[in-house]
């Protein structure tokens, strides 16, 4: 687990996986792969997205930590995972919907 909770200290320690960079990536290397209109646009609000996704896990993980057993913390930290890459086909569907810029017409 990536996120450690430390009441004894009152912070939190994240782990470099658990930032949501290698989800950033996977959606960038997929905008950037493929032509389309307002590429940059859908980049940066997708990253963004992917950002707040997963500073809102974060509170939610810290959430269940001091209310819940480790069970229910591990399905919650696996759910963000199936959503954010649920976001990303979505975000891509939408992107690609139009067709590429280049190609036959």
């Amino acid at each position: 687990m990536g996120v450690l909770f430390r009441s004894c200290l009152g912070g939190i320690t994240i782990e470099f996986p658990c930032l949501g960079i290698q989800v950033m990536i996977a959606y960038a290397a997929l905008i950037l792969a493929y032509p389309a209109p307002k590429r940059y646009i859908y980049l940066l609000g997708g990253l963004l997205l992917i950002y707040l996704l997963n500073i809102g896990r974060m509170v939610g993980i810290m959430q269940l930590m001091l209310h819940h057993s480790i069970d229910e913390i591990s399905i919650a930290h696996d759910l963000f995972n199936g959503i954010a890459y649920a976001v990303i086909l979505f975000l891509f569907y939408m992107y690609t919907r139009r067709g590429p810029i280049l190609g036959p017409n």
